[in-house]
């Protein structure tokens, strides 16, 4: 197995997880400990994973200042976090090389977001501020904004005309939509008028 496969594999283990051994990487891989090791390094200088005795912890990124300290969002951001976690290294895996992504903002489409920064040749179309300032600086990623403005503290999600208007000029290959309900007659549902029209323009 390549170097590089090996450390999405070991990247794809960890954001399920949070954290894994040593030993329990050597397992799943099939292969032996001192390249796990030498993996391990590379992605620890990358600033994905902190090493830990005995194996590995995952390495959240560091959030603008606003938003660590916006109890709004970290409310919503700790509600069922291991689910949120499991979902964004799944739905990631759906992400192909030289796609246009889309995400909406939420807590949950943050996480998969999350799970594409040590990815390559990928553009992103965003409404989400925190989002787009995650990802802003990852090598492989081209990041757009929408524009737009902010409707409610704590949502960080740009909606109205200027935003639905970016939407409506370019084609998206995967949007990740994160919303307030799901039924099977109404379909899926969000709280705010001006977001729902942002989020129908990224799925059509």
């Amino acid at each position: 197995m390549k170097t590089h496969d090996r450390q999405d594999r070991i990247l794809v283990e960890l954001r399920k997880r949070g954290s894994i051994s040593l030993d329990e990487l050597v397992e799943q891989m099939k292969m032996s400990p001192a390249s796990i090791r030498r993996d391990l390094t590379k992605l620890q200088e990358q600033g994905l994973v902190r090493r830990t005795h005995g194996g590995a912890t995952l390495i959240e990124p560091l959030l603008y200042e606003p938003f660590r300290y916006d109890s709004l969002f970290q409310t919503r951001a700790q509600h069922r976090p291991a689910e949120k976690r499991r979902i964004g290294a799944a739905a990631a895996e759906l992400i192909e090389e030289h796609e246009t992504i889309g995400f909406t903002a939420g807590t949950t489409t943050t996480q998969v977001a999350r799970n594409i920064r040590n990815r390559r040749n990928l553009r992103v179309v965003t409404n989400a501020i925190n989002i787009a300032m995650e990802l802003c600086n990852c090598e492989g990623l081209q990041t757009f904004v929408t524009g737009g403005f902010v409707q409610w503290a704590g949502s960080f999600s740009l909606v109205g005309q200027a935003a639905i208007h970016f939407l409506n000029e370019i084609f998206l290959d995967k949007v990740f939509v994160s919303v307030c309900g799901i039924d099977v007659t109404r379909g899926i549902t969000v709280i705010e008028p001006e977001e729902s029209f942002t989020f129908r323009a990224m799925l059509q």
